[in-house]
């Protein structure tokens, strides 16, 4: 998925887990700070309610680590890389659920013309 992809571009997983406090700096000036870590931790508690609240979260962390961070860094060279693969990523992503949508629409409008009260014997 999206987020796999994400992590995939964060091999020394600079974004894995939250900032830590120590770095007042970074507190002072990122007022929603989010990571890796707190994006999973939304996904399994079910609050995102469509793909666009986690595509926010994603290119906030994104956003973040570009204002921190000097543009030559580490940190914003692969905070770069993620924003700029997520459009596609969430393009692919649409598509998908799409699809999904119009085969399942698809799918119940034929199985339905299958199954009448006659067909089912439920017509006495």
């Amino acid at each position: 998925g999206i987020l796999a992809g994400m992590i995939r571009r964060d091999p020394m997983r600079l974004f894995a887990e939250p900032v830590k406090e120590e770095v007042a700096e970074y507190h002072k000036m990122i007022k929603d700070p989010i990571d890796f870590s707190k994006i999973k931790e939304k996904i399994f508690a079910n609050e995102y309610s469509s793909l666009g609240a986690f595509i926010n979260d994603a290119r906030k962390m994104c956003i973040n680590a570009c204002v921190f961070n000097a543009a030559d860094t580490l940190y914003a060279k692969t905070a770069k890389e993620i924003f700029d693969s997520l459009e596609v990523m969430a393009d692919r992503a649409k598509k998908w659920i799409a699809m999904l949508k119009n085969a399942h629409a698809t799918a119940f409008t034929k199985d339905s013309a299958l199954f009448t009260k006659e067909s089912a014997g439920c017509n006495k």
